[in-house]
């Protein structure tokens, strides 16, 4: 660990008027890192600004498309409305890691699989988005959600 030693001034110099009398680089830098990787994580969005979360919906539909990625997976649902046109939905859930802790893989969900998805519906209705909750597969019985291991924040 390289350090800088500020030392009080000599005769022929100003004195040091700084609190900090040993400076380590490297603690420094850490202490910077994790200023910016805290900021980073206040930056993310909160789900109440996005969702209602006192509120929730459930969507029937044909999986179309599953993103599995960090910070959080998208799974896009085509749901059928009665009048027989179809709606894509976007499914926020947690993020890959989260979920790969919980036995999801990104080879869980394929496009096809008919889904019963529950969660928040969207502030914007015209955004046809939903934070999930909870899902079932009807096909094979696959759920997730049901347990307390199986959530997201």
């Amino acid at each position: 660990m390289r350090t800088i030693l500020l030392t009080d001034a000599g005769p022929d110099r100003a004195p040091d008027r700084s609190p900090w009398r040993k400076i380590s680089i490297q603690a420094l830098s850490l202490a910077v890192a994790a200023l910016l990787m805290g900021a980073g994580a206040r930056g993310h969005h909160s789900f109440a600004a996005v969702y209602l979360e006192d509120q929730e919906v459930t969507i029937e539909g044909r999986l179309v498309q599953f993103l599995w990625r960090n910070p959080h997976t998208l799974v896009h649902v085509m749901v059928e409305q009665d009048d027989g046109s179809n709606v894509r939905y976007v499914v926020e859930w947690g993020s890959a890691t989260q979920l790969g802790a919980t036995g999801v893989t990104q080879a869980t969900l394929r496009p096809g699989d008919y889904v019963v998805i529950n969660g928040n519906p969207g502030r914007n209705v015209e955004d046809n988005r939903v934070r999930l909750l909870n899902f079932l597969r009807p096909s094979d019985g696959l759920t997730w959600g049901l347990r307390p291991d199986e959530v997201f924040d």
